[in-house]
C-alpha cells in the first residue's frame, strides 16, 4: 500500500484529523500537487483542506498541477473553487508557469476557463 492510501486510510477511519494534524503540517493541496495524486486531493478537499494554499515560495497547488501537465488534478482544484488567476509571490500566474511544462491542449483548457497571464 503506498503513502497516499494509507493516508486516505487514516482519515476515513477517522484516525487522522485533517485540520488538527495534517494542515499545520502543511500537508494539504500543495502536497498532494507535487505527488499528481488526484485521489489524495480528493479526499483532502472532503476534509476541507484550502484549494487557494500557497507554499512559503508562494506556489499554489494549481500552480504545481500547471507544472506537471494535470488536467484531472488541475480541473478537480478548479470545480472545488481554485483562483484561477492567484498571483504567487513572483506576482505568477499559474498560466505563467505552463510554458515548457504543460501541453499546448493543457494551456488551450485552462485559458478558455479564464486563467491569465500576468
Amino acid at each position: 500500500m503506498n503513502d497516499s492510501k494509507i493516508f486516505i486510510k487514516l482519515i476515513n477511519l477517522n484516525i487522522l484529523d485533517f485540520k488538527r494534524h495534517c494542515e499545520p503540517q502543511g500537508i494539504g493541496a500543495i502536497a498532494a500537487a507535487s505527488r499528481g495524486d488526484s485521489t489524495l486531493l480528493k479526499c483532502m478537499i472532503d476534509q476541507g483542506c484550502d484549494v487557494n494554499e500557497q507554499s512559503e515560495g508562494g506556489e499554489s497547488a494549481l500552480s504545481w498541477s500547471c507544472i506537471n501537465d494535470n488536467f484531472d488534478y488541475a480541473s478537480l482544484l478548479c470545480e472545488n473553487g481554485a483562483d484561477i488567476n492567484i498571483l504567487g509571490d513572483d506576482e505568477w500566474t499559474p498560466l505563467d508557469c505552463t510554458p515548457g511544462h504543460a501541453s499546448q491542449e493543457f494551456i488551450d483548457w485552462f485559458r478558455s476557463i479564464g486563467a491569465k497571464n500576468w
